[in-house]
């Protein structure tokens, strides 16, 4: 049960998430319960099964992001998701099983200012328009956003139509320093 929004825009990336946590038939919220972070230069979104979205939080080390104006689609597909395969594997999250026993994730990075999405069979995809959803919310708060809605309105929207996004919402923003200098 999570909402998080993301929008790239030519300067910045801006990751914004509900702060609900479902579990054991329970709602839940605390401060250090988040879903969207900054670690080690990367913004990081991440909805799905409540344990791998912590290890994905608090165990996961990403790689040293490359230095100069290196390949970033090709760093996250070579780099981080090869990373993020291995702490889920040292963590014994099974990605392999089928119906319910299936552990699903899904991940919102930003790097330098651009954002990547990380699907639940680990590809990697980018949006030509910047905007991106994800959770069971993202729908609705992908759709607000793509209608003009600024990132605050796309997650009350999100709570509106989904019992499973509540507030206070996180935003974290990444400035694009390179791009803002062109």
């Amino acid at each position: 049960m999570t909402t998080i929004i993301a929008v790239q825009t030519k300067t910045k990336a801006l990751l914004g998430a509900d702060s609900l946590i479902a579990g054991a038939g329970r709602n839940y919220y605390h401060n250090d319960t988040v879903k969207v972070i900054e670690k080690n230069g990367y913004l990081i979104g991440c909805a799905g099964d409540l344990r791998a979205l912590q290890v994905v939080i608090h165990t996961w080390k990403p790689p040293a992001q490359p230095r100069g104006n290196s390949d970033l689609l090709n760093f996250v597909i070579s780099k981080v998701v090869p990373s993020l395969q291995a702490v889920f594997n040292e963590q014994k999250l099974d990605f392999t099983k089928s119906g319910d026993d299936r552990v699903m994730v899904e991940i919102l990075i930003a790097l330098r200012g651009e954002i990547f999405e990380i699907d639940r069979e680990f590809s990697v995809t980018r949006d030509s328009k910047g905007f991106y959803g994800i959770g069971s919310g993202g729908d609705y708060g992908l759709a607000a956003l793509h209608a003009g809605a600024e990132p605050q309105k796309a997650l009350e929207i999100a709570e509106l139509l989904n019992n499973g996004t509540r507030r206070p919402f996180i935003f974290i923003e990444q400035i694009n320093r390179q791009k803002e200098t062109q």
